[in-house]
């Protein structure tokens, strides 16, 4: 799938770390994090047909910002829940709402997700990254 990797010493990530300092600072003080620096970061366009495996980050946390997005064409990630529902037995999966054009979301990396096969003829276009904190 066609993804691009920046590294972990490309421009891209001190661009990100400047575009969303205020999210990026609001969350490091809600979650009282000493140190939060941009890890990794990369493009991921998702053509028609395509989608995401489920997979996780590993630890830290991560984000995922919406660049072309068309709310009523396309479907955001889902988050697979690391709990049973203890009713049923199933497995949780949770998408969040409300996602549009310029929505950021941050989540914990060993969360597992995926998205759906991109069903609209218009791309789906993301950046995203990892992000490395320090526990309080």
């Amino acid at each position: 799938f066609p993804s691009h990797d920046i590294g972990e010493d490309g421009d891209l990530n001190k661009k990100l770390q400047d575009i969303f300092s205020e999210e990026l600072n609001s969350y490091q003080n809600k979650f009282n994090f000493p140190y939060f620096s941009i890890k990794n970061s990369w493009f991921q366009i998702e053509k028609y047909g395509m989608n995401h495996d489920i997979h996780n980050h590993g630890i830290g946390v991560s984000a995922i910002c919406y660049i072309e997005y068309d709310e009523n064409q396309h479907r955001p990630v889902n988050f697979v829940s690391p709990h049973y529902d203890v009713f049923d037995g199933s497995l949780e999966i949770v998408s969040p709402s409300n996602v549009k054009e310029g929505s950021l979301i941050l989540f914990p990396s060993m969360i597992s997700h995926f998205t759906h096969k991109n069903i609209s003829n218009l791309e789906r276009k993301i950046v995203a990254f990892n992000i490395d904190i320090l526990p309080h």
